[in-house]
């Protein structure tokens, strides 16, 4: 559910200078573009490529991001590239417009430091002392500064990044990185310079670090430091696709193009960096999906390390036992900085759990399936929306003994022999099972709950005559074993026991993580989260959902934490409260 301002007045009459300056001489059926001139480049030889290649003109534009987002707002612009995010007043004035727009992360931007002739204590200069070296040609900054750097969009970029309205009249600009170190190598005095962070990292040069203020660390450039906020001389590059213009087909197989590994893989050759593959693949998901509104920029959510939550509140959650000590510890962690929250957590089980969330009676509810149409219905009857996470998945693992080397691969129908409830009594040998198996007795061991319950749902009732409690451990001593338990107890004592493959029809799948994540192995239910909508407006709801889905915390869980796209998909349905099925639809 995302809340937007009014539009001011301010805005408006951007938008009215915006609608007086049409792309001008676009085709019927362009692709059009407008914003920064930090895409351009790329978004340039992106359009001419695709043009080549399919005869539809792209028409990319440097208005600047306020004139490209009016546009886009007005709905008269397909795209808007931008070196900044969307703001909350733009954001509005879409919003009452009726526009909709899919955010794209493409690249990261940053500006490297380098220096010359200076006997400097660290590694580190902090923006106070750049914007004197850059802005003031009279700095008496170490004795007085020689100072270089990149042109055109580079200079504005160092300008806005230092806070000042323009770089020195006598800064050295060179048009390419190579001529700007060249300068800076060739320096008879002290001298100061910025290239591209794309070059610097290309060439593994070793920029300084910069300090933000004299409170912070310094921080030294990379890709990562620039994805997550923390260089100062660092940017996010976006493209917002207007939805409405994405159901073209020319815009969105334009889309598909600007976003495909090949087309992404020239940034470096283009002086930008690469984000991280699980933001492309987040791209592309939400892409594909058409999912609208802000991924990539989205305010940061609650910090529930560290931010203490003042006064009481009582969190209502029902679910499945294996959610249990995940919330249960995220619970200790945050009632021992926010004495006054109170969480009541109950084990009832998917389908109690998720009557009663639709019911309006729970905060959150926790699931070894997705909910149902008729569960969303009851839910939609009772004005209750939801916010769908997927915290892990839940693999059971068949296993035998070491020691047997035949019983590698069974099937579902010698599952059902060896383990249901309709064979108790009769499936007593392992030869039953299927010719060229050994006369040996079979040995049929089952965990305690929930593991036993899980099977169960998957698999149909089991049957009683079997030995329960630790299966590792009993299977691990018996030759004629067979079992199954949770992944975590097989990676525990997988040096005696045998994963035994699972052919559900389409051949034989071990459970390995990457069969599980993609949903190859059979004997997989994922673990969801719902989150009541309106709850998740309270910070001790978002303080446990966000713990609930962290990696660090499901990693010391019993079950497989999600893929990286997965857990992105979560957090950012959580932090912009995106409602609906997400992960199962």
């Amino acid at each position: 559910m995302r809340v937007r301002k009014q539009v001011p007045p301010l805005v408006v009459l951007v938008l009215a200078l915006a609608l007086l300056a049409p792309l001008a001489g676009a085709q019927p059926g362009a692709v059009l573009i407008d914003g920064s001139p930090a895409l351009f480049p790329f978004l340039q030889t992106t359009g001419l490529a695709y043009t080549e290649a399919t005869g539809v003109e792209v028409v990319v534009n440097i208005s600047g991001e306020d004139a490209a987002f009016a546009a886009l707002c007005a709905n008269t612009l397909d795209a808007v590239n931008a070196a900044r995010p969307i703001s909350e007043d733009e954001i509005a004035l879409c919003q009452q417009n009726g526009v909709r727009w899919i955010e794209l992360l493409i690249a990261l931007d940053g500006l490297a430091v380098h220096h010359a002739n200076l006997a400097l204590e660290a590694p580190c200069l902090s923006l106070d002392d750049l914007a004197e070296a850059f802005g003031d040609s009279q700095t008496e900054l170490y004795g007085g500064l020689a100072v270089y750097g990149r042109g055109r969009e580079y200079r504005q970029f160092m300008a806005r990044a230092l806070g000042l309205d323009a770089l020195r009249d006598d800064l050295q600009a060179a048009n390419t990185d190579a001529d700007v170190l060249a300068a800076l190598n060739t320096a008879p005095g002290p001298a100061l310079a910025y290239t591209s962070l794309a070059a610097a990292l290309t060439a593994g040069l070793s920029p300084l670090a910069v300090q933000a203020d004299p409170d912070s660390a310094c921080v030294e450039p990379s890709a990562a430091s620039v994805a997550t906020g923390d260089y100062p001389l660092g940017r996010k590059l976006y493209v917002y696709v207007n939805l409405g213009s994405g159901e073209q087909p020319a815009v969105a197989a334009f889309i598909d193009y600007l976003l495909s590994p090949e087309n992404l893989s020239r940034l470096p050759d283009l002086e930008l960096v690469r984000a991280s593959e699980t933001d492309y693949m987040l791209a592309a998901h939400n892409w594909s999906r058409r999912t609208p509104g802000q991924t990539f920029s989205a305010p940061p959510a609650l910090s529930v390390a560290t931010t203490a939550i003042e006064g009481q509140d009582l969190t209502l959650y029902d679910g499945v036992a294996e959610l249990s000590p995940v919330l249960q510890a995220a619970v200790e962690r945050i009632t021992a900085s926010s004495p006054g929250l109170q969480y009541d957590l109950a084990a009832s089980g998917t389908n109690t759990a998720l009557a009663r969330f639709c019911n309006a009676e729970l905060d959150l509810a926790g699931a070894r399936r997705a909910i149902t149409d008729a569960e969303m219905a009851t839910c939609a009857s009772n004005n209750v929306e939801f916010i769908e996470l997927l915290l892990g998945l839940n693999p059971l693992v068949v296993v035998t003994n070491r020691a047997n080397d035949y019983a590698t691969c069974l099937n579902m129908a010698q599952l059902n022999l060896v383990f249901g409830a309709a064979n108790q009594g009769l499936v007593r040998r392992w030869e039953q099972l299927q010719d060229g198996f050994p006369p040996f007795d079979l040995a049929v061991y089952t965990p305690l709950l929930p593991a036993a319950t899980a099977f169960a749902e998957m698999m149909g009732p089991l049957r009683t005559d079997v030995l329960g409690g630790d299966v590792a451990t009993a299977v691990a001593a018996d030759e004629a074993g067979i079992g199954f338990t949770t992944y975590a107890d097989y990676q525990a004592h997988q040096g005696a026991l045998r994963a035994v493959a699972v052919n559900a029809g389409a051949g034989c799948v071990e459970p390995t993580p990457a069969n599980v994540r993609s949903g190859a192995y059979p004997l997989t239910q994922p673990l969801y989260l719902y989150v009541n909508a309106e709850s998740a407006m309270r910070p001790a709801v978002q303080a446990l959902a966000l713990d609930a889905i962290n990696p660090e915390t499901v990693e010391q869980a019993s079950f497989l934490p999600v893929s990286d796209l997965e857990y992105m998909l979560s957090l950012d349905a959580l932090q912009t409260r995106t409602t609906g099925p997400l992960h199962s639809r």
